[in-house]
């Protein structure tokens, strides 16, 4: 475990080698006994906004992270759970996430709550929904992102 502010917050290491980071936070790095990165708590001021995340690791990519967001002028915010396919085993991390998608996500974004559930190729495939007025409603989605059920019905 490794305990940083921004500027000391060290690379992701998996099998020995080091990795970009998306961003530069403050935080927490957890490891294994063998020194390879399975998660942390980060915090992060970047030029998307404010952004706090809890991760836990699969070998080779992010397997669960609860995030929030907040864009820099407080207009978009986000607070979601998001749960990822695991890649193959075999792969690096670098191309296990050009395979692995979010496969269920939770999160409230600006008011709308939603569960968000994908096939293996990160396509949204089932929506439950609940918007900032309180209109409820549930879509099914074929691989090409047309809703093929919705409920209740629209008009």
């Amino acid at each position: 475990m490794v305990i940083s502010n921004a500027e000391r917050f060290p690379l992701p290491k998996v099998e020995g080698r080091e990795l970009p980071r998306a961003m530069a936070p403050a935080g927490i790095a957890l490891y294994d006994s063998k020194g390879n990165e399975v998660g942390g708590i980060a915090a992060s001021d970047a030029k998307f906004g404010k952004s706090n995340v809890l991760a836990f690791d699969y070998p080779n990519y992010d397997a669960i992270g609860l995030m929030t967001r907040v864009s820099p002028d407080g207009s978009d915010a986000l607070a979601a759970l998001a749960i990822n396919a695991r890649p193959p085993a075999n792969l690096d991390p670098i191309a296990a996430g050009k395979v692995a998608h979010t496969r269920i996500a939770i999160q409230n974004q600006n008011e709308d709550a939603q569960i968000l559930m994908a096939d293996p190729q990160g396509r949204d495939r089932i929506r439950l929904m609940v918007d900032r007025k309180g209109q409820a409603r549930i879509e099914v989605l074929d691989a090409d992102g047309k809703v093929t059920f919705r409920a209740p019905q629209s008009n």
